[in-house]
């Protein structure tokens, strides 16, 4: 068994539900005490949602089910007429900023697409997150940034893979939507396919011999990149699935996603993504131990070695999902050992050695300093462990 697997079982959200008020997600600490000082973000609410439609579909316990939705209304407050987001508000319900970044919105593609799949979430509920997310999509059209890209990428494409096989409870949500509101399979793929191809182009613009990768340097959240390709890579397959099964109309509207050139781009994205995470393994396992890049200088394409800190907790989940999406399509071990050393990063097989999760609460600490654990618990580190437990 996975660690992944036995963890999913006794993950305790307690750091979580601490940092969450009536307002949404809180998003920094104080050692275990939430920092009102600080008010809270779009990108870690839109992330929680998440976290919390997954807690409440395996534990159907009301109280993530409550989260979920309080984090699902600050995003509703959060959206703008065109699409975009706000990101920071204040502990006082004012808005710290004119619109989010790049990133933001895709964080919010993502928290929302992903979250609207989980079919335990009242039908109510997932169609208020289609309706934000129907608007939110021309936007996500026009983004620049590969992190930003990524993030949208692997929001539309996690609800992409959910709807050939959508049941009664996915159907239930999609008939609240008023016509304006729903989130068309054809916008869906042309979406992914855009996306795709832009992840592809930088790709193919910044690898040069020995740099493996879509960017001049590792940075952050690097494992999502190759991630969101590899799980937009099963797209054909699972439309032509869908049609041997006989899924008749369903299958033609996402004919855009199973034709030969989506074929050809899948398979482009699926090279591209094995290459780069094997490249970011080769750059960030060391005997075993994961040691992510660290956020005081970062890796910078031609240098020997990277930055050691600090280390943070959410380069380990996607690092986990990376691999673990890998595996699932590859049925290779070896993305099973680098899912198995990233996970352990948070239990104490790191450069420390010391366990990045707090016995008292349960909550991940604020990543890895050269002095050891930050001992803030914070919401992307609460997020980036719980999601990590939550894989499927």
């Amino acid at each position: 068994m996975r660690q992944t697997d036995a963890a999913s079982g006794v993950y305790r959200a307690d750091a979580l539900l601490a940092l969450t008020d009536d307002t949404g997600l809180i998003q920094h600490s104080k050692y275990s005490l939430p920092d009102p000082q600080h008010g809270y973000s779009a990108d870690d609410n839109a992330r929680a949602l998440l976290l919390a439609a997954e807690l409440y579909a395996r534990r159907k316990e009301r109280r993530y089910l409550d989260a979920a939705a309080r984090y699902a209304r600050f995003l509703r407050y959060a959206q703008l007429p065109d699409g975009r987001f706000h990101n920071f508000l204040g502990y006082d319900r004012h808005w710290l900023d004119a619109v989010g970044s790049e990133d933001t919105l895709g964080r919010c593609v993502w928290g929302l697409g992903a979250a609207s799949a989980v079919p335990a979430l009242p039908a109510g509920l997932r169609a208020a997150l289609l309706a934000m997310l129907r608007t939110a999509l021309p936007q996500a059209g026009r983004l620049h940034f590969v992190k930003a890209q990524a993030y949208a990428l692997l929001g539309v494409a996690t609800l992409a893979l959910a709807r050939p096989g959508r049941g009664q409870a996915t159907r239930a949500a999609e008939r609240r939507l008023a016509a304006g509101d729903a989130v068309r399979e054809e916008a869906l793929a042309s979406l992914v396919r855009q996306l795709t191809e832009q992840l592809l182009a930088a790709w193919e613009a910044e690898r040069d011999g020995d740099w493996q990768w879509f960017e001049p340097q590792l940075t952050y959240s690097n494992a999502l990149v190759p991630w969101a390709l590899l799980l937009a890579s099963r797209l054909p397959e699972e439309v032509r699935r869908m049609r041997k099964e006989g899924g008749g109309a369903q299958a033609t509207a996402w004919a855009e996603l199973a034709d030969d050139a989506a074929c050809t781009l899948a398979a482009k994205a699926r090279r591209a993504a094995v290459r780069a995470l094997d490249f970011l393994a080769a750059h960030t396992m060391r005997d075993g131990i994961f040691v992510p890049v660290g956020c005081q200088g970062w890796w910078p394409k031609g240098a020997a070695e990277g930055a050691l800190y600090d280390q943070q907790p959410l380069e380990a989940y996607e690092m986990v999902a990376a691999c673990r999406t890998a595996e699932n399509l590859l049925h290779e071990d070896k993305y099973r050992r680098f899912e198995d050393a990233a996970f352990s990063w948070y239990t104490g097989r790191n450069l420390a050695g010391v366990p990045l999760i707090d016995e008292e609460t349960g909550g991940c600490f604020d990543g890895l300093t050269p002095d050891g654990p930050n001992a803030n618990l914070g919401a992307e580190s609460q997020i980036a462990w719980g999601l990590s437990c939550m894989l499927p």
